[in-house]
């Protein structure tokens, strides 16, 4: 899987929507090490596990081989995953294999999505993403027209790129919030309205972001919406919806704290 993995890499270099590549089999790590201190005590003796590798690792080679007919980073990439699950549990049975399921998937999120699919979802963003934007500004009281991703100011235009249409963030938030569900030690349900939450909230922090690009052009600092700083502002919009995800996460602490699923004094009273 050599070239499957230069070929990762090279866009993780190249495509902005996948700098975070370099960071998810990091992150990948710790969860699979995190799940064994959780469970080693727990271990049964009997390895197994034998035949599912196997099958795992047959499927997987025949995946690779159907690309040799049909190139697609996508099914290597997905073979690829399925090899590393196969050797999991060839080499250290069932017990670890079922613990590497969640952190082995969690690896998707350094796979890039094809280029048609990415545009099919990019468009309708950067209409919505335009619309909301033009809502908000004029809610400021300031004269604006959405027609398609154009927002147009007084004096001047404004064009929501496929680039700002909250795909970037989309995917960020999507890898952050699938980790921080598998990290802590809650119910199946508390995760998964974390998991839940991640498309509204980069739709929420992209419609800011683009509002106060909208802003500043508007008040006659359009220089603040390019180079180093439209970077900096693009950090600071990702550490903005990372912290409304640990606000969540402290919401649903405060309605139920006991990770086995026990509800608390104060989200029974409420």
């Amino acid at each position: 899987y050599w070239s499957t993995l230069s070929s990762l890499v090279h866009r993780w270099n190249t495509d902005p929507n996948y700098s975070h590549g370099y960071f998810v089999p990091l992150v990948s790590l710790y969860l699979f090490y995190q799940s064994i201190e959780r469970r080693s005590p727990s271990f049964p003796a009997v390895r197994g596990g034998s035949w599912i590798g196997s099958t795992l690792l047959i499927v997987a080679i025949a995946m690779l081989w159907l690309t040799t007919l049909l190139p697609s980073l996508i099914i290597e990439s997905a073979s690829m995953l399925l090899a590393l699950l196969g050797g999991v549990y060839l080499v250290w049975g069932r017990s670890i294999g079922h613990l590497a399921i969640a952190p082995v998937g969690f690896l998707v999120f350094m796979v890039p999505w094809p280029s048609k699919l990415y545009s099919q979802a990019a468009f309708p963003l950067q209409l919505a993403i335009s619309k909301f934007a033009s809502i908000l500004l004029t809610m400021m009281g300031i004269p604006v027209l959405c027609d398609g991703s154009l927002i147009h100011l007084p004096g001047q235009t404004m064009h929501v790129a496929e680039a700002c249409s909250g795909m970037r963030q989309l995917t960020a938030f999507l890898a952050m919030a699938a980790a921080t569900a598998l990290i802590i030690e809650r119910p199946l349900w508390c995760r998964m309205i974390i998991l839940a939450c991640a498309v509204p909230v980069a739709v929420l922090v992209n419609i800011t972001r683009v509002t106060s690009m909208a802003l500043a052009h508007h008040v006659g600092y359009g220089e603040w919406t390019e180079g180093a700083m439209h970077t900096i502002e693009g950090m600071g919009m990702v550490l903005v919806g990372l912290g409304l995800l640990m606000g969540l996460v402290k919401l649903l602490d405060w309605i139920q704290v006991d990770p086995t699923g026990t509800p608390s004094a104060k989200g029974a009273n409420a």
